[in-house]
């Protein structure tokens, strides 16, 4: 991994978020150094600001393929997960000077109303880079997951349906075995294919009886039916032992400053109950 690949958890990517106004610069994201843990020499790179459309930028990944970095990101009209919402990339040789923004995927139509788009990851096999991106209507509805893939980080083939009705948080992690897992809010796909395309199946924390599809609109009534606060935006880590363990963000009533956990003992072919876990974030409002 090279050291600027190092860096890009850091990287300041969009000067406009919730509207359009830029961050001010008394709010700072410092951190309390623990004895023994270095500081991190922080490097930033803006690679795209918006003007006067276009206002909305979120959902961002990026990967370092062959001899660039590719950043990829949701670029809404004015709100977020609106329709008309697009997939977007720009790429750069030195982190530095970015290619302007180029379309990956633009929304299509379900009676006559555009549909959303959200960027879900990247992932990379064999001299191949996967883009993965959910795609649903303006009531939520219709859910599916495409990708695209590239050689180059630069010319795209068409959309590929991976048959899941799911918009994902990330693009696919490698556990220990090989097997490769998608965090999404409350569904977890998986496939032993390495090269992510195909294979996928989805597995959850709940019943099958209690959801057809995992979007951003979609975790409320499971969580209600099942005792649970809403669970949204997985993200997991593996440990020595194999288990996996997968983090959740909780949202709505049911915050209360800390993270739900759910684990899995079989390589992520089922889920525990989830749980409050004592891992606790803090937040803040920006205007």
């Amino acid at each position: 991994m090279s050291a600027k690949l190092k860096l890009l958890f850091v990287i300041c990517l969009f000067s406009s978020v919730l509207n359009t106004h830029a961050q001010t610069p008394a709010i700072r994201n410092n951190y309390q150094t623990e004895a023994g843990v270095p500081r991190l020499n922080i490097e930033r790179s803006m690679i795209y600001s918006p003007d006067k459309e276009w206002l909305y930028n979120h959902h961002a990944s990026i990967i370092h393929f062959k001899d660039r970095f590719v950043a990829i990101w949701s670029n809404g009209m004015v709100d977020e997960d609106s329709p008309g919402q697009r997939v977007v990339y720009a790429t750069s040789k030195d982190f530095k000077h970015w290619s302007p923004l180029k379309t990956l995927a633009s929304p299509g139509k379900i009676n006559d109303t555009l549909t959303v788009l959200t960027a879900a990851g990247l992932y990379q096999y064999k001299g191949t880079l996967v883009a993965y991106y959910g795609d649903y209507d303006k009531h939520r509805n219709s859910t599916h997951l495409w990708a695209k893939t590239s050689t180059d980080g630069e010319h795209w083939s068409g959309p590929l349906d991976m048959h899941l009705p799911v918009v994902p948080n990330h693009g696919p992690e490698v556990t220990n075995s090989g097997r490769l897992i998608i965090s999404g809010n409350f569904t977890f796909p998986y496939t032993d294919d390495p090269h992510g395309l195909s294979g996928w199946k989805l597995s959850s924390f709940y019943p099958d009886s209690l959801y057809k599809q995992d979007n951003p609109a979609m975790f409320y009534a499971p969580a209600a039916k099942s005792g649970l606060p809403p669970l949204c935006e997985g993200s997991f880590f593996q440990t020595d032992d194999n288990i996996l363990h997968m983090l959740l963000r909780v949202t709505g009533k049911g915050w209360k400053g800390h993270l739900w956990l759910t684990e899995s003992n079989d390589n992520g072919k089922s889920w525990s109950r989830p749980v409050e876990a004592p891992f606790r974030i803090m937040t803040a409002s920006f205007t």
